[in-house]
């Protein structure tokens, strides 16, 4: 059986239901008004690292730009190759670039054992 997951926010929720409307901590401040202070400091950060984009996203965004224009001056290239041209650190990262940013646009063709990435 799945094991359900509850998010933090559905954990305050959860526990302001349990306690009375009524219930204080020892220094006289309401349990449930904390617990919803609390569910908006999270709702808040959650929004706020949602919205952001990473730096390293726009550079591996521009990273995809580079190949699909690459291969659209070469037929067919395999990531080594394509690393080697754009002076990247790896043929891994030219994998996961084009797997996270440029599926639409390139796809891969396997020729003799050897995988290619080539324009759609």
């Amino acid at each position: 059986m799945a094991e359900v997951k509850m998010t933090k926010v559905a954990k305050f929720n959860a526990i302001a239901e349990m306690v009375s409307a009524d219930a204080t901590f020892e220094d006289g401040t309401s349990v449930v008004e904390f617990l919803a202070h609390e569910v908006e400091l999270t709702d808040k950060r959650n929004k706020r690292k949602t919205t952001k984009v990473s730096a390293k996203s726009v550079e591996n965004a521009e990273i995809a730009e580079k190949i699909v224009s690459l291969l659209g001056e070469n037929e067919k290239m395999t990531a080594t190759e394509i690393a080697k041209a754009l002076d990247l650190s790896s043929p891994q990262k030219v994998v996961g670039v084009v797997k996270n940013y440029a599926t639409e646009t390139i796809t891969t063709e396997k020729e003799k054992g050897k995988s290619y990435y080539i324009l759609k």
